[in-house]
């Protein structure tokens, strides 16, 4: 108790992380990283954080940018009974997209009946709210992390494909850095975090209380049902693969070899 008294009047107070740390960073810390590795690792988070620095400032009425990510899994029922934490639970997904113009905000929800976690779900979402985007709008800019089944995989890069040539516009994707991916839809995972106070007995319970968290711009809550979601990957992709020089080259060296 002395403790924490002297802490509160001298206004110091612990620091919890609310993310992972890096594994690079961490990793070089103690020695498992080399230099060159590290210096590598950190020019690409810079340069991912100048590029997304410089996406937001040139958001406009003709240019849309936003942050996109998957909040943690939500499981329920949630209460604070100690034996429910062993009985089998039902996991909520939120897959969440920030408009850095405005700030409005678009919340895809679904739970694990309806729809897992693949590129076909995060492809349905993503294609869903690009097809609904104003007319004026002439080039987008989707900002996310790295994750490969999430926003780096051919399935989404074909449809984005599609998609541009269908609305005429232009799509960019930028990736941040491994470990290093804070973004304006984290704060709202942030936000939600505070209302997700148990007990929570079903995933209406969570619909009803993202619908509360911000009263003045309240988020667009999508509840998504089976149906909704498209299998994108059974269609006829028009991207082979994300690098297709690589994997170019690795034909012709097998061509050569045979």
């Amino acid at each position: 108790m002395q403790f924490t008294a002297i802490l509160k009047k001298q206004k110091i107070s612990i620091h919890h992380p609310r993310k992972d740390q890096c594994d690079i960073c961490s990793g070089f810390k103690v020695g498992t990283i080399d230099d060159e590795e590290y210096r590598n690792h950190i020019k690409r988070k810079d340069d991912a954080r100048v590029a997304k620095r410089a996406a937001k400032e040139s958001a406009n009425s003709e240019k849309l940018v936003i942050t996109m990510d998957l909040q943690s899994v939500l499981v329920c029922p949630k209460t604070n009974a100690s034996s429910m934490y062993y009985k089998q639970k039902l996991q909520v997904h939120n897959f969440t997209i920030y408009e850095l113009n405005k700030g409005d905000v678009h919340l895809y929800v679904w739970h694990e009946a309806n729809g897992g976690v693949s590129s076909n779900e995060f492809t349905s979402c993503i294609a869903d709210y690009i097809s609904k985007i104003s007319n004026s709008y002439k080039h987008v800019v989707l900002i996310s992390d790295g994750c490969n089944y999430q926003n780096r995989n051919k399935v989404l890069a074909s449809t984005l494909s599609d998609l541009a040539k269908t609305k005429s516009i232009v799509i960019e994707q930028l990736f941040l850095a491994k470990g290093h991916t804070m973004m304006e839809a984290d704060s709202v995972h942030a936000t939600l975090e505070q209302y997700f106070k148990p007990p929570i007995n079903s995933p209406a319970d969570y619909i009803a209380r993202m619908r509360l968290a911000r009263s003045k711009q309240p988020y667009n809550v999508n509840v998504i049902h089976y149906g909704f979601f498209l299998k994108y990957d059974d269609l006829n992709t028009n991207l082979s693969s994300l690098r297709p020089g690589k994997k170019r080259a690795i034909q012709l060296l097998l061509t050569f070899v045979k």
